[in-house]
C-alpha cells in the first residue's frame, strides 16, 4: 500500500488558547489564556489583537458533498465534529444543483465563491472534488483535499458543465499552497493509477487507502482518519 503523510505542524503562538476576550476603547481586543503554555494563567496578553487577527486565527474547512449526497451523508457529519472538536470553524453546506441530473458549475461557483477566503482549506469529495479544483483555478484557498476525485473529462453527460475546458493545473498550484489526493485501492470508478497520476500533475501527496471504495456508507466508509493528518 502506498501511503504518503506530512507531520503535524507546530501549533503557532497566539494561534489557539484564546479563551476569553476583553474589548478596548479603540475596539480592538485583548487575548486572556486560561491554557496557553505561552502566558501565566489568567494574565493578559501585552500586545493587543485587532479583530481582523482574531478572524484569520479561526482556522476554517469547507466540505463539498458528491453528487446527490446531503451534508449529513456518508463521513461529513464524522468530520464536522471531530474538526470542530479542535477548534476548526466547519461549513458543510447543501450544494446547489448537487441534487439535479445536470448539475451546474455556474451556479456551485457562485454559490461557494462566498464561503471561501485564502484561509479557508477545502475538502472535497467525488464530484466535489472536481468543483474544488474548479475553484481553486479562480480562487486562492490554503488547502485543497480531494477524495476519490478526478481532473479529467469523465465523459459522463450528466457532467458536461464541468468540462467545457480542461482542467488548468498550473493555475491551481499557484492558487493552492497545499493539495492532498486520497483515494482507495478499489473505488468502482477511477483507479488508484489515475487518481496518482493526478496528485503527480497537481505536484501534492497522494494517500491510498484500503478497501473504501468511493468512501461512501454503501462501502462502509463513515470515517476517514487520513484526513485529520493533514488538519
Amino acid at each position: 500500500m502506498l501511503v504518503q503523510r506530512n507531520r503535524l505542524k507546530k501549533r503557532q503562538p497566539g494561534e489557539v488558547f484564546l479563551i476569553f476576550l476583553t474589548s478596548g476603547s479603540q475596539g480592538e481586543l485583548s487575548a486572556i489564556s486560561a491554557v496557553s503554555p505561552l502566558l501565566p494563567f489568567g494574565k493578559k496578553n501585552d500586545r493587543k489583537t485587532s479583530r481582523a487577527e482574531l478572524v484569520q486565527m479561526v482556522k476554517k474547512v469547507l466540505i463539498l458533498h458528491a453528487w446527490y449526497n446531503k451534508p449529513q451523508d456518508d463521513w461529513y457529519p464524522w468530520l464536522k465534529m471531530e474538526l470542530e472538536r479542535k477548534g476548526y470553524e466547519v461549513n458543510v453546506p447543501e450544494l446547489p444543483t448537487m441534487d439535479f441530473d445536470l448539475p451546474s458549475l455556474e451556479k456551485l461557483t457562485q454559490f461557494v465563491k462566498r464561503l471561501i477566503d485564502e484561509e479557508t482549506i477545502v475538502v472535497g469529495h467525488s464530484l466535489g472534488g472536481v468543483l474544488a479544483l474548479r475553484l481553486g483555478e479562480k480562487i486562492k484557498y490554503r488547502k485543497m483535499i480531494l477524495v476519490a476525485g478526478w481532473d479529467y473529462d469523465d465523459l459522463y453527460p450528466q457532467h458536461r458543465l464541468f468540462w467545457k475546458n480542461k482542467i488548468n493545473h498550473d493555475l491551481i498550484k499557484k492558487n493552492i499552497e497545499e493539495r492532498i489526493v486520497i483515494h482507495s485501492d478499489n473505488d468502482l470508478y477511477l483507479t488508484a493509477f489515475q487518481a496518482e497520476n493526478m496528485s503527480k500533475r497537481l505536484e501534492g501527496k497522494f494517500i491510498l487507502v484500503e478497501g473504501a471504495g468511493h468512501f461512501t456508507k454503501k462501502d462502509g466508509v463513515a470515517e476517514i482518519p487520513q484526513i485529520l493528518d493533514f488538519l
